[in-house]
């Protein structure tokens, strides 16, 4: 198992026998060695269980990055984009979040926050949504918006919505899931087609499963 292991000034990981470990990706191998993504791109990349304790991830595109489990303790995450990122269970202990981009990102009750230095984040891309709308958070707003995203799912429609099928879909999700109360708490129109739904959902609930049955 490479799970957690500390790379860091690794030499000649890619003579080695990797398997489908996390190192095949050339990107995250050099990431895990130099731990310095500045800027750098690691869209749909696999770095379950990865040890980033600490990395340079500032900037750093991560749409639809697999975090789950991965060790972000005091990770430099400012102005990353974490759009539909997947963070199970993933420790982001004294990581700074200053500034990222938190669209449908993927947690969980077990996904760990304490002592984040954030300042402000966005909800929507291209620093859309602010939160806060203007200043910064106090200490422990961040974590209460947190506890919030944990119980609902933002459904996001970019082109309008046709409220037939979203209807339709809806209920069928309602129908396959009975045993999981399934609310809509607001619907907000953004402006140029961007339309919201947040629908509540208790914090235990596979959020990536409800809104892939919907969107």
């Amino acid at each position: 198992m490479l799970e957690h292991v500390c790379w860091k000034d690794a030499q000649k990981l890619d003579r080695a026998r990797l398997g489908n470990s996390i190192l095949t990706n050339p990107s995250v191998r050099e990431l895990l060695v130099t731990r310095n993504g500045y800027k750098k791109s690691y869209i749909d990349a696999n770095l379950r269980t990865a040890n980033l304790n600490g990395v340079n991830l500032e900037q750093a595109n991560m749409i639809w990055a697999d975090l789950t489990c991965a060790d972000l303790r005091h990770a430099n995450l400012k102005n990353a984009n974490l759009l539909e990122s997947l963070v199970l269970d993933t420790d982001f202990t004294g990581a700074t979040l200053t500034g990222a981009c938190l669209e449908a990102w993927n947690v969980d009750h077990n996904t760990k926050l304490d002592n984040v230095d954030c300042q402000y984040v966005y909800l929507l891309r291209n620093q859309q949504e602010r939160r806060p709308s203007s200043g910064y958070f106090a200490p422990g707003e961040f974590t209460k918006l947190f506890q919030e995203v944990l119980s609902t799912v933002d459904l996001i429609f970019r082109n309008g919505i046709d409220w037939k099928a979203f209807v339709s879909a809806f209920k069928q999700v309602q129908v396959e899931n009975e045993d999981i109360p399934l609310e809509i708490q607001s619907i907000q129109n953004k402006g140029d087609g961007v339309v919201v739904i947040r629908v509540s959902v208790p914090p235990d609930t596979n959020k990536e499963k409800i809104y892939s049955k919907i969107i």
